[in-house]
């Protein structure tokens, strides 16, 4: 297999509420590969009752039942819900950022808008129907239907994507601030968000073909704002 360029270096996870950070930690972390498999069937088994029966049925008693560990045990390591769901999504977020962040490395730089804006939204429209129960917490946090922590893991992952973004301009347009670099990906990654929350929502009550031209449409979105972006250079934007 070719190797690739190292993705963009991540930027740091921005704190959490007190509060938040409270309800949502671990009470312990895992060290002894005994520990790490419980912890890992654990998030399993909560994925699987998500997209099996939604956010509405998990509750600490049946992750514990379809884990096949007791209660206790799930305490050991997770005080309350809402620390499991935070888990998981955390775990499900770094893997959908693995398989789309080699687009916005450096070895992509030289690829057409066009072409970079496809593979970044095939991926990440990929990683939401591959990884399990991403879509559902991800819209279950964007609701306001979950915690505080698990809604900051979302917003977290997002400003991380966009720090990713605005190296990326940077390094295609060299005489870009680094304020106006974070404004414009700021504005691509949130907007390509709620387009993607849409399109989640149709695939999932209508089907992925009456969805799919939500992302045709995002992908216009993104290249037309893109283009607009490197064709206006570092010169500051009208207002």
């Amino acid at each position: 297999m070719r190797a690739m360029s190292p993705p963009p270096s991540r930027p740091r996870r921005a704190a959490r509420p007190p509060a938040a950070a409270s309800a949502a930690a671990p009470r312990r972390a895992p060290t002894q590969a005994r520990s790490k498999e419980r912890v890992a069937r654990i998030l399993d088994a909560t994925a699987a009752l998500i997209d099996g029966e939604g956010l509405d049925a998990v509750t600490t008693n049946a992750i514990a039942a379809a884990a096949g560990v007791p209660v206790g045990t799930l305490y050991q390591f997770f005080p309350n819900r809402e620390a499991v769901l935070h888990a998981l999504l955390a775990r499900q977020l770094d893997a959908l950022d693995m398989l789309f962040s080699p687009h916005l490395a450096p070895v992509a730089d030289t690829v057409p808008i066009e072409r970079a804006v496809d593979a970044v939204v095939n991926a990440l429209a990929g990683a939401y129907l591959a990884l399990p129960a991403l879509a559902a917490l991800v819209q279950g946090a964007r609701a306001g239907g979950l915690g505080g922590a698990v809604v900051g893991a979302v917003e977290v992952n997002n400003r991380r994507i966009a720090g990713w973004v605005a190296e990326l301009a940077r390094r295609r347009l060299p005489g870009l601030s680094s304020a106006r670099a974070q404004v414009i990906a700021t504005s691509a990654v949130e907007a390509g968000d709620a387009v993607l929350q849409v399109w989640l929502r149709v695939a999932r009550a209508d089907g992925r073909v009456k969805a799919r031209p939500y992302l045709d449409e995002l992908r216009t979105l993104l290249t037309a704002y893109l283009t607009a972006v490197l064709a206006r250079g570092s010169a500051p934007a009208r207002i």
